[in-house]
């Protein structure tokens, strides 16, 4: 079925799914260790800020030059780019919306006695796990128009689905 699939594709994504065959091909796994080496470097020069928001489009050197043409990319690393863009007060604060995130889900997927909600919920997770666990290769969640608002979209959804507990106010008004 793969094999198939393959031999209808356009001309552009088989090239792509080729790369696959031949790992260690410039196209791939060398750009990309260069990239991550460049993520490194910046993050050693400027560990606990980092080099700002943005910096793979400012520092002329982020510039790569890939089939004669000369683009401005990112660390096609999601964890390496804020790493080195927030450096390590960003980065832990970045880890830690997700380490309260599943902390309360989890307890909230346990503890939930609606199946259909708990259904979605177990859903929604293991969306946000894949598009975590993707964000390995790319930056889906930190860069593009259309990849990271439909991420934060569901990581909202999957967060409001979180219920609040209840908490007695009192309001006294003295007048």
């Amino acid at each position: 079925l793969i094999i198939t699939a393959v031999y209808f594709m356009p001309q552009y994504y088989q090239q792509r799914a080729g790369t696959i065959l031949h790992p260690l091909s410039k196209n791939t796994f060398v750009a990309r260790k260069n990239l991550f080496d460049f993520a490194v470097d910046v993050f050693k020069a400027k560990p606990v800020f980092g080099a700002g928001v943005g910096m793979y489009e400012i520092i002329p050197s982020a510039a790569k030059n890939f089939n004669g043409k000369e683009i401005h990319l990112h660390a096609h690393n999601t964890y390496l780019e804020v790493l080195c863009e927030m450096g390590a007060v960003g980065f832990l604060a970045f880890l830690w919306i997700f380490v309260v995130f599943f902390k309360n889900m989890f307890r909230s997927i346990r503890l939930c006695r609606d199946n259909n909600i708990q259904a979605i919920q177990i859903g929604l997770v293991g969306s946000i796990i894949g598009g975590l666990i993707f964000a390995l290769s790319c930056t889906i969640i930190t860069v593009g128009f259309q990849d990271a608002p439909m991420f934060w979209l569901l990581f909202g959804i999957a967060a409001g689905s979180i219920p609040q507990e209840k908490q007695n106010i009192t309001v006294r008004y003295e007048g």
